[in-house]
């Protein structure tokens, strides 16, 4: 469905790292709205009234699907249903590791295994490797170029600038990553995997398995065995949760507790952010490891 007239495109997006693409792509033709604001995380939102209203109003959706946005998965269907929506878990060209079970991950884990694994049992931060956005990022101009075909022009020229950002990234972070390998590290939830993978880091376990309900005095056990077994450095919290579990399990380890932020939580929403939050995360691991 191309929009036809002049009223400018309605575009809703779910949260900031998907928002910080797709506004660098539509960057000279209009600003996408952001359905997540603030620290909120994507797993535990609650759609407010004039989200709902957004939804309705938009022209077309871009989300990150129903495992790392749950919330969203009703009210498209019934708020939306008409409505073009690219869903990013399913793009074709990404990387898609599957989810990484329990708290504690063996050697396996740190082995790259992209095949034979069903949809259902991947893990869906996948915007947390830069060759993802680059994919990511062609998927949207494409969609938009069929919404709005009148804009193809600026929307291509605006993603190929951004996937050349894109690489510079890579290679920074490759770089920046490279002295930190072999260096065990723990974080508050398995966020982190695609970044992991990507730069050959070693993250030997999470805190909580998930966010939504804590960790059982059997699971923060194992934790707490696995910090001391591998000598832990550091241990990540994260800012949109409580930091009391993560305090719970370094007790009685030399562990440093440090932030990493998967989704730029305290960061302004706009284009520039995935860069921002990218680099962050690299900041953190290096000043902590």
């Amino acid at each position: 469905m191309a929009i036809t007239d002049t009223k400018p495109l309605q575009v809703v997006v779910s949260s900031k790292p998907f928002h910080s693409l797709v506004a660098g792509v539509m960057a000279g033709t209009g600003s996408p709205t952001l359905l997540i604001r603030g620290s909120h995380s994507p797993h535990n939102y609650a759609l407010k009234p004039r989200d709902a209203q957004q939804l309705q109003d938009a022209d077309l959706i871009f989300w990150g699907g129903h495992h790392i946005e749950p919330f969203l998965e009703k009210p498209l269907q019934s708020l939306a249903a008409n409505t073009p929506v690219l869903s990013f878990d399913t793009v074709q060209k990404i990387t898609q590791l599957p989810v990484r079970e329990g708290v504690i991950w063996g050697e396996e884990s740190q082995h790259d295994d992209h095949a034979h694994h069903t949809h259902e049992s991947m893990d869906p931060h996948i915007w947390l490797d830069p060759l993802n956005a680059k994919e990511l990022v062609e998927s949207i101009a494409a969609t938009l170029s069929q919404i709005n075909p009148q804009a193809e022009k600026q929307y291509r020229e605006n993603g190929d600038r951004l996937q050349q950002r894109l690489e510079v990234l890579h290679q920074e972070l490759q770089q920046q990553m490279q002295p930190l390998a072999g260096r065990a590290f723990m974080v508050y939830h398995d966020s982190y995997q695609y970044f992991e993978k990507r730069y050959h880091l070693q993250t030997v376990g999470a805190v909580t398995q998930h966010v939504e309900h804590g960790s059982s005095a059997g699971a923060l056990q194992q934790v707490r065995r696995q910090i001391a077994a591998h000598q832990i450095r550091c241990i990540f919290k994260e800012p949109q949760f409580s930091s009391r579990l993560v305090q719970v399990a370094a007790e009685g380890s030399h562990a440093r507790i440090s932030v990493l932020d998967p989704i730029g939580a305290n960061l302004i929403p706009g284009a520039d952010l995935y860069f921002q939050l990218l680099r962050n995360i690299s900041r953190s691991l290096r000043s902590c490891l």
